[in-house]
């Protein structure tokens, strides 16, 4: 693991997870820029992938970088906030994104599908963060949806949803 300057992180901390080998791919196919954006001179490979590693040497992912937030300097990794709150009973389905914020240059909001009749108010959220993290990681902004824009598969268009919220926000400013 490395932190963005490509320096060795120490065992615990978060950094990008990086290989080299013969098992490693010499490259994009006839796109030596997008080569060079993710393969160093020495063979290295920077995989996008924020991650960990424990005592053990185990690698433990723990989100993508390009999904960090960035809230005043401070990096939030949705991934943590999002596990906590899927342990809350109000909440069937959850996802943490980045939003436009004019002062801290982005902010979090927790786009939550409650659970069925089940009312949840920022208030409720805010106080059930209360011991769990840094208060710069409770969400600024709690959005109830009906449902998640979503790949054929299943998973979360993450950038959809960015979007969305962006314009949502954008529109409120009018």
């Amino acid at each position: 693991m490395v932190d963005k300057n490509r320096r060795i992180v120490p065992i615990g901390r978060e950094g990008e997870a990086c290989a080299r080998g013969q098992n490693v791919c010499i490259g994009y196919f006839k796109d030596p820029q997008r080569t060079a954006e993710v393969i160093d001179d020495r063979g290295w490979i920077y995989s996008g992938d924020l991650a960990k590693m424990d005592a053990h040497g185990n690698l433990i992912i723990v989100g993508r970088i390009k999904d960090v937030i960035v809230r005043g300097g401070e990096n939030i990794s949705p991934t943590e906030i999002e596990d906590i709150l899927y342990t809350h009973d109000k909440i069937e389905q959850v996802a943490v994104i980045g939003i436009p914020d004019d002062r801290l240059g982005e902010g979090t909001c927790a786009c939550i599908i409650p659970k069925q009749g089940t009312p949840l108010s920022y208030e409720e959220l805010k106080n059930f963060f209360k011991d769990k993290v840094a208060r710069f990681k409770i969400p600024d902004r709690i959005e109830l949806m009906q449902e998640f824009p979503t790949t054929p598969s299943g998973k979360i268009r993450k950038v959809e949803l960015r979007e969305m919220m962006a314009h949502k926000i954008q529109s409120e400013k009018k």
